[in-house]
C-alpha cells in the first residue's frame, strides 16, 4: 500500500512515498532553489522556447517575488533536478494578485479562509522523465503537504492541451477561461478540491489511495458543486459515456468526426475514436483570444461549433475564417515551431484539442490511425501553416 510520510533530512524535511525510486523534496536551501530556477530555465526557456519576462538570462534562472515565500517540491535524480512544483500559500489579501483574483473568481471563495487556499504552479518534468511516474508522484507528495497544513481548494492555470493531464490529477475545471499577454495564449482555471476523495476516486487520480489516510470530508466537495453549475457541465471525457461523448461531438460537427474533420480523412471510425480517447472538448467564448505569435503549441485544435478568425501577423496571407471540421496549430506537429499565427474566437466556439503527446505515442505504438493523420497533414501543409513555414 502506498504510504505519505514526511522524513527529517539533513536538508530540511524529505516528502516520500513507499516504492518511489526518487524522494519528493521540499527545498529548503539557498543551494536548492537556485538549482529549480535554473531548471525551470532550461524548460521553459531552452527546451520550449517560451518567453518569460522574469526569465534572467545572465544567470539562466527563472526567478519571481512569489518564490520568497512559496513552497518549492522537486526531485532531482542525484545530480540535478527533475521536476519542480511551486505551492503559494494564501495567507492574507495582499498575497494574491488581482489578475489571480479574478482568474481563479476567488470572490466566490470568500467563506473560505485565505489560509486554506493556494496557487500552484511552475509545474514542470525534466523531458526525459515526461513518460514516467514523476508528475504524479511530485502531486501525491504535494497533496499529501497539503492535507497535512489543512488546505481545502489549490488552484491552477493550465494550457489547453494540458487539460487531460490536470483534470487526470483531480483538478476540475469550473470558470471562465483567463487570458494575459504576457502568457502567450488562453489559459483555463482549475481548481483541487482537496478534501475530496470521491471525486479524486472517480477520475482514476494517482493521490486517491494516499488520500485514504487523510479523513474523508465530503463538505467542502458538496460546497462546490452547489456553488459552480455549469451547463454543460466541464467534466472529464473519462467520467462520461463513451457514446455519450461521440454522439455530442457527431451532433455538433453535422456527422461523424472521419467525415467531417479534414485530418482525419481516411481514419476508421473505430480508429477515431481511439484517437481521440484522450481528446479535450473546451467551450471558448467570442473574442478571447486562443492563440498568438510565439505561444507553445503542444495540441492540434480543431473547430467543432462557432467559428476562429486565424491571422498571420508578419505574412501577406489574408486572415482565415475557420468554422465547423477545420483544424489550426499544425506548425507544432509538423514543425516542432510555436504558433505563427493568432487565432480568436468569433462568438462562442466549442474546440476539440488533441494534444500532441496523444500523437507522439501513437507513433511510437505504431498506430496507423496517426500515421494517417500525420500524412494528411502533410498533404494540407501549404493549407495548414503560414507562408514562411509552408514553403519550407
Amino acid at each position: 500500500m502506498s504510504r505519505c510520510w514526511i522524513e527529517r533530512s539533513s536538508g530540511g524535511f524529505v516528502l516520500s512515498q513507499k516504492h518511489l525510486p526518487l524522494a519528493v523534496k521540499i527545498a529548503t536551501t539557498t543551494k536548492e532553489r537556485e538549482a529549480i530556477f535554473r531548471f525551470r530555465y532550461h524548460v521553459y526557456v531552452n527546451e520550449l522556447k517560451l518567453q518569460q519576462e522574469r526569465a534572467d538570462h545572465h544567470r539562466q534562472w527563472l526567478h519571481d517575488p512569489y518564490d520568497d515565500g512559496a513552497i518549492l517540491f522537486y526531485i532531482d535524480d542525484g545530480r540535478e533536478v527533475v521536476a519542480t512544483l511551486r505551492r503559494i500559500l494564501g495567507g492574507s489579501d495582499s498575497q494574491w494578485s488581482s489578475g489571480w483574483r479574478n482568474a481563479f473568481a476567488l470572490d466566490r471563495f470568500a467563506e473560505f479562509s485565505p489560509a486554506a487556499l493556494s496557487v500552484s504552479d511552475r509545474f514542470m518534468v525534466a523531458d526525459r522523465w515526461r513518460n514516467s511516474t514523476l508528475a504524479g508522484q511530485l502531486v501525491v507528495a504535494a497533496y499529501c503537504h497539503a492535507r497535512e497544513q489543512g488546505l481545502q481548494f489549490d488552484f491552477a492555470l493550465s494550457r489547453l492541451h494540458l487539460i487531460d493531464l490536470y483534470e487526470h490529477l483531480g483538478f476540475r475545471r469550473y470558470t471562465r477561461n483567463y487570458y494575459e499577454e504576457s502568457h502567450g495564449g488562453l489559459l483555463v482555471p482549475m481548481v483541487f478540491v482537496i478534501e475530496d476523495t470521491a471525486y479524486l476516486r472517480s477520475v482514476g487520480s494517482p493521490v486517491a489511495r494516499a488520500a485514504r489516510h487523510f479523513t474523508d470530508d465530503s463538505t467542502t466537495g458538496e460546497w462546490f458543486c452547489r456553488q459552480f453549475v455549469q451547463q454543460p457541465p466541464l467534466l472529464p471525457a473519462r467520467l462520461g459515456s463513451p457514446e455519450q461523448w461521440w454522439s455530442q461531438l457527431a451532433c455538433s460537427l453535422g456527422g461523424p468526426l472521419e467525415q467531417r474533420v479534414s485530418l482525419l480523412r481516411g481514419v476508421s471510425a473505430r480508429e477515431v475514436k481511439l484517437l481521440l480517447k484522450r481528446s479535450i472538448l473546451h467551450p471558448v467564448q467570442g473574442g478571447e483570444v486562443i492563440l498568438q505569435p510565439g505561444t507553445h503549441l503542444g495540441a492540434l485544435y480543431i473547430v467543432v461549433s462557432g467559428a476562429v478568425e486565424l491571422s498571420f501577423p508578419g505574412c501577406d496571407r489574408p486572415a482565415e475564417m475557420l468554422r465547423s471540421g477545420c483544424c489550426f496549430g499544425a506548425e507544432g506537429i509538423l514543425d516542432s515551431s510555436p504558433s505563427q499565427s493568432k487565432a480568436v474566437a468569433v462568438g462562442d466556439v466549442q474546440l476539440l484539442v488533441l494534444p500532441e503527446v496523444v500523437l507522439t505515442q501513437g507513433l511510437e505504438a505504431g498506430s496507423e490511425a496517426v500515421r494517417r493523420v500525420l500524412i494528411n497533414l502533410a498533404e494540407d501543409r501549404q493549407q495548414l501553416l503560414p507562408c514562411a513555414l509552408a514553403e519550407v
